[in-house]
């Protein structure tokens, strides 16, 4: 693994449905140099279930080659609220990390 983090992010004029198969592409192709890689969704503006599962399966694969995923979400964004409402965002401690060995 590398010490400096690869981000992936989403340009700001894409919304979800014409943006996430690049995103997609992009997260696995920043995965499979085994680095450090920040998912930054900053410039997102629509989230949905199909951003959960490509925040998940980005997640996994993750995991799965020992690599890590940060995800980095702005505070009272689309994101966040989507996260909060699906349960998978702890609205207390807005914890926004998706990696491995530092998140609880």
């Amino acid at each position: 693994m590398t010490n400096e983090p690869i981000t992936v992010s989403i340009a700001q004029d894409l919304i979800p449905i014409h943006a996430l198969s690049r995103l997609a592409d992009d997260l696995i192709a920043a995965l499979s140099h085994k680095s450090k890689v920040q998912l930054d969704l900053t410039g997102l503006s629509d989230a949905d279930v199909r951003v959960v599962q490509l925040i998940e399966a980005g997640r996994k694969h993750a995991l799965e080659i020992g690599s890590s995923l940060t995800l980095v979400v702005p505070p009272g964004s689309i994101l966040e609220q989507t996260l909060m409402r699906g349960g998978f965002l702890d609205a207390a401690k807005k914890s926004h990390c998706v990696q491995q060995d530092t998140c609880q």
